[in-house]
């Protein structure tokens, strides 16, 4: 039923384009549905449904049900545990080393901060320094979106050898003109002094050319006859990206404000690639989940997974609604 109410909203769709077109007015052809284009339609419309049931509804039901059960070792066959999963982790607030499990709901949230008032303001600045063709505009757009063509695994990979303790280009300056030796520089990605906040700036840099590109691609529905009367009528800068350029863009701001709240829930990619799996204190909710499920846990991997989802989603949803009532959408 539901796949023919899909294909029944298709055939409508295409009838009303020729209709808006005018082609079924001037054409004595009449315009027929014959089983063919049925066909067409069903195989084009196959692999995504299937995709979608496969990798969206049959896994997470999936994952929701391993959270309720584990492996039996003496018979190796999986058992109902019932909410045995749930307790493990909650144990971990009680557990000896529940230091390390703290510092990594700390580190996780300290991406708060980071996201939403630094990258973020940053991503903005830049999108509207491209919106507003500043001089070297396209340099500047290449430069920020680089990070973002770059595979991470050798983006990480170039970025740790820049802090690299004897050859990496910044111990190098120390040593050559602040007189630090082989022995006193820094250990950047060793230390927990320093290990976090570059964490956090790598994640700025890395993250900045993405969502700038797309607030530029939101900047430029405003219309230029509207910025123009703006202006005669003695508005700057600074007035009209508050009054004009923000409302228009809202929604894709608000969409990427909404998405940022569920950073500290899934980020793990830095401290796996940058200190070989959340050394130096880097360990992050996201990491312990993937770590887990490398150990062979993938029962209580699962559970970390739905626990952090079940926090999440509400957090998003809630973001969302406020979001919403700062701006209503603009049509232009």
């Amino acid at each position: 039923m539901a796949l023919k109410n899909i294909l029944g909203g298709v055939k409508n769709k295409i009838k009303q384009h020729y209709e808006k077109s005018g082609l079924l007015e001037h054409s004595s052809v009449k315009i027929k549905n014959p089983w063919k284009i049925k066909l067409f339609i069903f195989c084009m419309l196959a692999l995504p449904i299937a995709q979608f049931l496969v990798f969206t509804v049959y896994i997470n039901i999936d994952g929701i049900l391993m959270t309720f059960q584990n492996v039996d070792f003496s018979t190796n066959e999986e058992k109902f545990v019932g909410f045995g999963n749930f307790a493990k982790f909650f144990r971990n607030f009680t557990a000896v080393n529940r230091d390390n499990f703290i510092k990594s709901i700390w580190n996780s949230f300290g991406y708060w901060p980071v996201t939403f008032l630094i990258a973020i303001p940053l991503q903005l600045l830049s999108a509207y320094i491209l919106y507003k063709k500043v001089p070297a505009s396209g340099f500047i757009i290449v430069m920020i979106f680089l990070p973002n063509l770059i595979p991470p695994a050798v983006l990480a990979q170039s970025f740790s050898e820049m802090l690299s303790i004897r050859e990496g280009p910044l111990n190098s300056i120390l040593m050559h003109i602040f007189g630090y030796t082989s022995e006193t520089v820094p250990i950047w990605l060793r230390d927990e002094k320093f290990a976090m906040p570059i964490l956090y700036m790598y994640s700025v840099w890395v993250g900045i050319g993405y969502n700038a590109v797309l607030m530029w691609g939101a900047m430029t529905r405003v219309p230029a006859e509207i910025v123009e009367s703006a202006h005669l009528d003695g508005i700057g800068f600074v007035g009209e990206f508050f009054h004009i350029t923000l409302p228009i863009m809202w929604p894709t701001l608000s969409m990427i404000l909404m998405t940022s709240v569920g950073i500290p829930f899934s980020v793990y990619m830095h401290s796996l690639l940058l200190t070989n799996g959340g050394q130096a204190g880097t360990g992050t909710l996201g990491l312990m989940a993937i770590q887990t499920l490398r150990s062979g846990d993938m029962y209580y991997s699962a559970t970390i997974s739905v626990i952090l989802s079940m926090v999440s989603i509400p957090l998003m949803l809630l973001a969302r609604k406020v979001l919403n009532r700062i701006y209503e959408d603009v049509e232009v």
